[in-house]
């Protein structure tokens, strides 16, 4: 696939992801759906993702003839790295933090999810985006901001959709995924994570180490009283 290119703007829909499966087959490899408004999006481990009707983005992004599963987790911090480049435009570039492993924040409150799901040799790559200021549907459960908050502007949604795929086709080409086994140590890298004493919590269980790596498939491998942990789903909190 050189770019995505063909472009589908619909109106409410209950999650891009779920429009994107059930229609895959007739879709064009490269395929970007947007959508005015979300009724039931979805996060990681099936949490609510809210936003407000011309007010937030709401997109996918299909990606045909994937043979590799393991890809679509390479893809979430291929996605990660291009929608960062694309808030910089707005937002100062050293206040926003890229969350492992498909979080976006600006401090410590959430502006950007990524989702990525692998079905029938197809990726398909979630992504909202809090754009301008809303009242959310339901309670959120964590901090959140927008980039009309943090930065005082107030972007053209429509605008936004363009530059949003623009900067999406070039992180193809600028993190090259054409070799997406790299692309996690290049995350890695520009996210300043290595290093970083962290705690993840998945389910009951706490795990608190040092970030010595993150592998070519995602895992963050920590190190903790000179054993080395390898966890590979969770949510993590920087200590430091």
């Amino acid at each position: 696939m050189d770019k995505f290119t063909n472009i589908i703007n619909i109106d409410t829909v209950d999650s891009t992801n779920n429009f994107v499966k059930s229609n895959s087959s007739d879709l064009e490899n490269g395929t970007v759906v947007f959508a005015s408004e979300q009724t039931s999006g979805r996060g990681r481990f099936d949490r609510s993702w809210f936003g407000e009707k011309y007010r937030s983005i709401f997109s996918s992004f299909l990606v045909k003839g994937i043979t590799e599963p393991e890809n679509a987790v390479r893809f979430s911090f291929l996605f990660s790295l291009g929608i960062r480049d694309l808030l910089s435009r707005y937002i100062d570039h050293d206040k926003i933090i890229l969350k492992w492993p498909n979080d976006i924040l600006i401090g410590d409150k959430k502006i950007c999810g990524v989702l990525s799901e692998y079905v029938s040799d197809s990726i398909i790559v979630g992504v909202g985006i809090n754009v301008l200021e809303f009242k959310p549907a339901g309670k959120i459960e964590i901090p959140w901001t927008t980039i009309e908050k943090e930065s005082d502007l107030q972007p053209d949604l429509e605008k936004f959709k363009f530059e949003l795929v623009d900067s999406i086709n070039n992180s193809f080409i600028k993190y090259n995924a054409d070799e997406p086994e790299k692309i996690t140590g290049i995350w890695a890298e520009e996210s300043s994570i290595l290093g970083k004493f962290v705690t993840v919590t998945h389910g009951n269980d706490k795990i608190s180490g040092t970030v010595l790596s993150i592998d070519d498939l995602g895992i963050l491998k920590l190190v903790n009283e000179n054993n080395i942990i390898n966890i590979s789903t969770g949510d993590i909190e920087y200590n430091d």
